[in-house]
C-alpha cells in the first residue's frame, strides 16, 4: 500500500538572478522552518529550475487541506522582507492518485539529482481516458528508460492545470536515450489535452526536522 501522504503544496516564485543569493539565504533559514513548524507541514523540498536563474520551487508534504487554514500558517506565508525582490509566485495544491511502480530505469546506483515536473489539463468528460492511458501505458514506459528512478502522479486541488506528473531522475543522460525518444509525448491522447508544461528541477536545500 502507498502510504504517500495525500497532499502536495507547490510554490513557484521568481527573483532577480542578483537577489537569489540573500533570497535563498533567507527562505532557508527563516521562511521554510517557520513554515515547517505549522501543523500538518511534513517535509520540505527545495528546488532550482534548470537553466533558469532566479527560478524557485518549494514542495511541501501536508497530512491534508486543513494545514493550510491553520492561524500560525497564516502568520508564516508570504514573502515579507523578501516581497521587494520577487518578481511573480504562484501556489498550488494537488491530491495524490497514483505512484507507479519502479522500472527496469531504477537500477542500483541510479540515484535521483533531478525532478521532472510535469502539468497538463484535459478536455472536460476524457479524465478517465487519459488518466488509464498515463497510468497503465504511458508511466512504465517512462520508468523502463535509463535514469527514470520513480513517478507519481496528483490531481490539481488548487491550480492552473488539473494534472501534475513528478520524475526522479539520475541525472540528464536520461533525456539522451533511445527509449526515452520513444516514450515521451502524449500519443494516443494528444488530443484531448488541452495544456501542458514540463519543467526540470535540481534540489537545492531540504528541511529536516
Amino acid at each position: 500500500m502507498d502510504e504517500r501522504p495525500s497532499l502536495l503544496f507547490t510554490v513557484f516564485v521568481e527573483v532577480e538572478p542578483a537577489n537569489s543569493t540573500e533570497f535563498n539565504t533567507w527562505y532557508n533559514t527563516v521562511h521554510v522552518p517557520e513554515v515547517m513548524d505549522c501543523p500538518g507541514f511534513l517535509t520540505s523540498v527545495r528546488y532550482q529550475e534548470q537553466n533558469a536563474d532566479g527560478k524557485f520551487m518549494a514542495m511541501y508534504q501536508l497530512e491534508g487541506q486543513d494545514a493550510l487554514e491553520t492561524t500560525h500558517f497564516s502568520k508564516a506565508r508570504g514573502w515579507k522582507e523578501m516581497q521587494s525582490v520577487v518578481k511573480v509566485s504562484s501556489s498550488a495544491v494537488w491530491r495524490h492518485i497514483f505512484t507507479a511502480s519502479p522500472g527496469k530505469g531504477s537500477q542500483a546506483g541510479n540515484e535521483p539529482s533531478l525532478l521532472r515536473f510535469n502539468r497538463s489539463s484535459v478536455q472536460e468528460n476524457h479524465d478517465d481516458e487519459f488518466n488509464s492511458w498515463y497510468n497503465q501505458e504511458h508511466l512504465g514506459e517512462l520508468l523502463d528508460c535509463p535514469g527514470w528512478v520513480s513517478a507519481s502522479r496528483y490531481k490539481a486541488i488548487r491550480g492552473d492545470y488539473q494534472y501534475l506528473a513528478t520524475y526522479e531522475l539520475s541525472g540528464q543522460q536520461a533525456f539522451e536515450s533511445s527509449d526515452y525518444l520513444k516514450a515521451r509525448g502524449f500519443k494516443s491522447v494528444e488530443a484531448y489535452v488541452t495544456a501542458a508544461s514540463t519543467l526540470t528541477y535540481k534540489p537545492i536545500f531540504k528541511y529536516a526536522k
